[in-house]
């Protein structure tokens, strides 16, 4: 009680500066409206990106090469398929025996999204693949989730894109995963050549033959290849200014599940508020608030950083290719200006979202910037307030590292004036 008593209201204001934590502020610059230009939509807009491949096609599936290496040559989209067994790529190859005794290949990969992932399976020819088929059928269109029930995969994880390539001996099936993730899923594909047989033969019920039915000559029978998928839960630093569940920025999951007669249940309801992003808007707050336009503070908080901005319906993202290029003093910028580590990008316009990611040494706080999600119908004479998104970095262990050294000039001030 002595020395506090002896403190003077100076030194009082001291500690109470150094007990106070000071936070960044974020300028809300007004900028400039553009007016749009043409814009060509994108799909796979992807920058820094390596392919995750599972091929079935090598032989691994068939009746007489089980054993046989999966191979490593160039896909029909021109991307290297790196796919042998001991590559990153091809994920991690398990084989096992079902109940039926049928080998099963499972090639798993693990993402939090910004990654493509290609699936090639062999088509019916020869002896080999007689009885070969791809399931669903329109994999990644529709995919097996937690190894039960088949969903679109759109109705599952906003923002997904994907492709389909046919040969006359493939069947390619590629997929962008956005990091929209906001639980743990795992969903498969399958290349299932299990009905094919050494005599080309089938059972009378459709499936495997009897050992009556298949005589004593047979008994080789060619492999199902599983393509498992685990999506890890993620969180996005950023805006999604159409929260609607949907993929394609039409209706929602749930009114799109209802067209098709699906039933849905209060906890599906619950499911569709559900969101990666830091922060969201429904329809009825963006019209709500289109008037004034909406500005909003991202503060970045981790070293893995994930950035993402989806804009609404009428609205178009500015810069048009953001986040490779941002607005930072009322100029466009790379982001690789601000930012001095590989950045992984995707864009894309007809959707209008953009994703990136990278990560931050520890401490490390760059310059923030803008994105801006600009209505279409703004003109050089109406002007329409734009949503504006701020990016400002508040790395956690900076933060910490700030406190704790805080505390430290506090124990030292403590000292000094008690002695």
């Amino acid at each position: 009680m002595r020395v506090v008593a002896q403190l003077s209201f100076l030194q009082i204001v001291l500690f109470q500066i150094l007990l106070i934590p000071r936070y960044p502020v974020q300028k809300e610059a007004q900028f400039f409206l553009p007016v749009k230009e043409n814009q060509e939509p994108g799909s796979f807009n992807m920058t820094n990106e390596k392919s995750k491949v599972c091929d079935f096609s090598s032989g691994s599936l068939s009746v007489f090469g089980r054993d046989n290496p999966v191979s490593s040559r160039e896909d029909k989209f021109g991307t290297k398929l790196d796919v042998d067994k001991k590559e990153e790529p091809t994920g991690s190859w398990i084989s096992n025996n079902d109940s039926n005794d049928n080998e099963v290949k499972h090639c798993v990969h693990f993402t939090k999204g910004l990654e493509v992932l290609t699936f090639i399976c062999p088509k019916r020819n020869g002896n080999n693949y007689k009885g070969i088929e791809v399931r669903p059928f329109n994999c990644f269109e529709e995919v097996r989730v937690q190894h039960v029930n088949i969903k679109r995969f759109s109705n599952i994880l906003k923002g997904v894109y994907y492709e389909s390539k046919e040969t006359d001996i493939l069947t390619i099936r590629k997929v962008f995963i956005p990091p929209t993730i906001y639980e743990d899923t795992i969903f498969e594909c399958t290349c299932d050549n299990s009905l094919t047989f050494q005599n080309g033969m089938m059972g009378s019920s459709g499936g495997n033959p009897t050992r009556e039915e298949a005589g004593p000559t047979s008994g080789a029978i060619g492999s199902r290849g599983i393509m498992r998928v685990h999506l890890k839960k993620n969180f996005i630093f950023g805006c999604d200014f159409d929260h609607t569940g949907s993929s394609d920025g039409g209706h929602s999951i749930i009114d799109n599940r209802r067209k098709e007669g699906e039933s849905i249940g209060e906890d599906e309801f619950s499911q569709e508020k559900k969101s990666a992003f830091s922060k969201f808007y429904t329809p009825s707050e963006i019209n709500n608030l289109k008037e004034k336009g909406i500005i909003h503070n991202v503060k970045i908080t981790k070293r893995e950083v994930y950035l993402g901005l989806i804009c609404p319906p009428g609205y178009y993202i500015y810069p048009s290719n953001c986040f490779e290029n941002v607005l930072y003093e009322n100029n466009i910028v790379k982001l690789k200006e601000l930012v001095s580590h590989d950045i992984k990008f995707h864009i894309d316009n007809k959707r209008r979202m953009s994703f990136a990611t990278f990560t931050l040494k520890k401490n490390e706080n760059p310059r923030g910037f803008t994105c801006l999600c600009v209505s279409m119908n703004t003109t050089l004479h109406n002007q329409q307030q734009p949503l504006q998104v701020n990016f400002e970095y508040n790395n956690y262990e900076s933060f910490a590292f700030s406190v704790h050294m805080g505390y430290l000039l506090i124990v030292l001030l403590f000292m000094i004036l008690c002695f």
